[in-house]
């Protein structure tokens, strides 16, 4: 799996399939950088992909905490 598939994939799960917008926000880059990535005009670096994999493991933790806050 190359790192293009790697932010297609996990861009999906964080937001669906208009992504690529929310992606740039989330790394703090504009989102003409996340097209170039998708594109296959650059090949997204190491360094996006850890961060990205953050964004998730903080998004995953917010979201089993407001699941056991609303059964509590």
């Amino acid at each position: 799996m190359t790192n293009r598939d790697r932010l297609r994939l996990l861009g999906e799960a964080l937001h669906g399939p208009l992504w690529q917008n929310a992606v740039a926000r989330d790394l703090g880059v504009g989102h003409r950088q996340v097209q170039r990535w998708v594109s296959g005009e650059y090949m997204p670096p190491d360094g996006v992909i850890r961060d990205l994999i953050e964004v998730a493991v903080q998004r995953q933790a917010v979201i089993a905490s407001a699941i056991e806050a609303v059964q509590a």
